[in-house]
């Protein structure tokens, strides 16, 4: 082969492994969601110095989510969900992410505990940890409609505290992210 055949060959070959790459990383941020959750995303708004982040990467074929939730500030925390609802309005809880001796969640053991008031909780959320949300037609149990919810944008995260039971910080779930 002549020296400018292997150099377009190995051009073609760098510039497929370049792509490749690529692709790889934008299916994986389409996969990825996050939020930065505030007091003043709650409903109504609250002016404390709390705040957090939560990251999920949802994997459709495995059947589940993988999250990370972290945050800083507030005192006394009793649990911590994923609602379905748009932004700005109240909706029901969809996927628990963290619990307390106080609040135990609906499926014991399987819930990470929150931390006391600065921290994170992570774990995998599966199809037996989706919640009915009989007012939102959301069936118990339903992986797709609630991966759905949450690409759609209407899923957001929020941290429920003992002076603050409705939440103290919030924030919609979009897609990307910066997060871990």
């Amino acid at each position: 082969m002549t020296r400018a055949g292997l150099l377009r060959l190995s051009t073609a070959f760098v510039a497929s492994v370049c792509l490749s790459g690529l692709v790889a990383s934008a299916q994986s941020q389409g996969n990825r969601y996050s939020a930065t959750l505030v007091p003043g995303q709650e409903n109504p708004a609250l002016s404390t110095p709390a705040w957090g982040t939560i990251t999920l990467n949802i994997n459709e074929a495995a059947g589940e989510i993988d999250y990370e939730l972290s945050y800083t500030g507030l005192v006394d925390v009793r649990q911590a969900h994923i609602h379905f609802e748009k932004p700005a309005l109240n909706g029901g809880i969809m996927l628990w992410l963290c619990k307390t001796a106080t609040n135990q969640g609906p499926t014991p053991g399987t819930t990470p505990d929150c931390p006391v008031g600065s921290g994170s909780a992570s774990g995998t959320l599966l199809a037996s940890n989706v919640l009915g949300i009989a007012t939102q037609r959301l069936a118990a149990g339903d992986f797709v409609a609630a991966v759905a919810q949450i690409r759609n944008g209407l899923a957001y995260a929020n941290v429920h505290t003992a002076v603050s039971p409705g939440g103290e910080i919030r924030g919609q779930i979009t897609q990307g992210g910066g997060h871990k």
